[in-house]
């Protein structure tokens, strides 16, 4: 009996103890592979490159990223995210790929729009009459 209740104790304790380390990304990452269709991808996709944006912004505000860098990579993806928001949009029934768009460029900050955006997705400017 009490070697029963010391395992049952030991056992708790471990899983307690195991709990903070274990990654919810992966575990996550398991449960999409077993339940696969494209909205769920998608949504995975979308958790993902906002966890990613957060992880570049908190890298830049510590001082491991450049400013540069940190420019180049938030750009990079935010853009898959709009792209993936966009697919998840449609129900993903059909895959959105966007190029940023030559023609449109922001007068606030200086970065290339999307086609159809009328708001900069760096710093959120109204994008209306330019060209």
């Amino acid at each position: 009996m009490y070697t029963i209740l010391l395992l049952g104790i030991i056992l708790t304790s471990v899983y307690l103890l195991l709990m903070p380390f274990v990654n919810t990304a992966n575990v996550t990452a398991l449960r999409m592979v077993f339940t696969s269709n494209g909205q769920k991808d998608l949504e995975y996709e979308k958790e993902m490159l906002v966890s990613q944006i957060k992880d570049i912004e908190f890298d830049y505000h510590t001082g491991k990223l450049s400013e540069e860098d940190y420019t180049a990579l938030t750009r990079e993806y935010k853009l898959k995210a709009a792209s993936v928001l966009k697919q998840i949009d449609t129900d993903g029934k059909s895959p959105v790929h966007h190029e940023p768009s030559p023609e449109i460029w922001c007068h606030e900050c200086g970065t290339q729009a999307l086609p159809g955006a009328n708001y900069c997705q760096q710093c959120g400017a109204s994008l209306k009459g330019e060209n």
